[in-house]
């Protein structure tokens, strides 16, 4: 199974390595889903993560690579951040069903990505999304979840409450991304990264 490599210090420490927080995201019921937000809506096959966290809201960063190849600019990593401890241990996010004691080496559970987006939102708000998707595609054009901060990433609002997706332009395309949960050492979920670009 591929690890993850990144180093997530404290909160303090995350306006180094280009680390931008963009918002904060709602969840209302804890559970979240990673997906292209442009293919969620279609079916169903899209599964909200097995870990759970507390209900609340939550800051969101985001990681742009920095350096002189072609990489330069590009969404490295997207995080949802839940506490203020350091990482000691990363395990690959996992939804029902998956196993990651049956991948091989350099294997990964992730999400594909077809439109070259993907995102993190709520369970319930991935419901809302499905059922008022004639809405939010506002006329058909999708990329409006695509909206600010030179086409990197963008924050929707779904209804009055707060419900909000947070897409990110994926670092390479169409691919499988991996997501992965960051743990103290208590055991206790720091944070959840996807990776768009691998470290």
């Amino acid at each position: 199974m591929r690890q993850l490599s990144i180093k997530v210090d404290g909160m303090e420490n995350l306006t180094h390595d280009n680390w931008k927080k963009l918002g904060t995201i709602l969840l209302p019921t804890g559970r979240i889903v990673a997906c292209d937000p442009y293919i969620y809506p279609l079916g169903p096959e899209y599964e909200p993560f097995v870990q759970v966290v507390p209900q609340g809201r939550y800051p969101v960063y985001m990681n742009r690579i920095s350096s002189e190849d072609e990489n330069n600019g590009r969404v490295a990593h997207a995080m949802l951040r839940f506490g203020d401890g350091n990482v000691a241990r990363w395990e690959l996010a996992t939804t029902k069903g998956q196993d990651i004691r049956e991948l091989k080496e350099n294997e990964i559970f992730g999400y594909a990505v077809d439109a070259g987006v993907g995102c993190f939102m709520d369970l319930e708000t991935a419901n809302l999304l499905r059922f008022r998707r004639d809405e939010v595609e506002d006329g058909g054009d999708w990329m409006k979840l695509i909206s600010k901060d030179d086409m990197t990433w963008g924050e929707r609002m779904l209804n009055q409450v707060g419900y909000n997706v947070f897409s990110f332009q994926t670092g390479n395309g169409h691919g499988i991304y991996p997501t992965y949960w960051g743990y103290d050492e208590d055991g206790d979920p720091v944070c959840l990264v996807t990776e768009f670009i691998k470290s």
